[in-house]
């Protein structure tokens, strides 16, 4: 971004042109706001799904993370991002699917959102037993640190998009091997 406003020879853009100069204060406000948030979605989903299906959070937690773990996941993962946008894609074509078509996209735009924070639970649980945790209060502040750290990674430029787009298939991965 540049400290002021560039000038454009007239004639080089149709319509108008506007300059939004931002300031620090609004982005680390942006990226507060956004740690925050993640950071609530993250403790929501825990006490969600540890209240709705505790069996489900005892499923992510009982494999140990390893480098062929993570490897199926992301394969699993990838292939269940392109064959869910391949049954959408099938579904509005048939004109007759398109509802199951809208049905099937929200429910894989919530597994969307749900599978960052249940990776964060994976790892905290994975963590538990080396870090001696056995109060609840030290396991919700190692949840907040480590959402934290795995949004951290999604900000880093460039890296940060690369990164959050094997995290986020990596988590999508998780969660349909848990119903295979």
């Amino acid at each position: 971004t540049a400290n002021s406003e560039t000038t454009i020879p007239e004639g080089s853009v149709i319509g108008s042109t506007t300059y939004t100069k931002h300031s620090v204060l609004e982005t680390i406000l942006e990226i507060f706001v956004g740690f925050v948030g993640f950071v609530l979605t993250t403790l929501v989903v825990y006490l969600l799904l540890n209240k709705v299906t505790p069996n489900f959070i005892q499923k992510v937690s009982d494999e140990r993370i390893s480098v062929l773990e993570i490897l199926k996941a992301f394969g699993i993962g990838l292939a269940t991002i392109f064959i869910v946008l391949l049954f959408i894609i099938l579904l509005i074509f048939t004109g007759i699917g398109i509802l199951l078509a809208a049905i099937l996209a929200l429910l894989f735009t919530i597994v969307c959102i749900i599978a960052m924070p249940i990776l964060t639970v994976k790892i905290t649980n994975t963590l538990k037993p080396v870090l001696k945790i056995e109060k609840d209060s030290i396991f919700y502040l190692v949840l907040i640190l480590v959402s934290i750290i795995l949004y951290g990674i999604t900000l880093i430029p460039y890296a940060g998009i690369l990164l959050g787009f094997i995290i986020n298939v990596t988590s999508i991965g998780l969660i349909i091997n848990i119903f295979l």
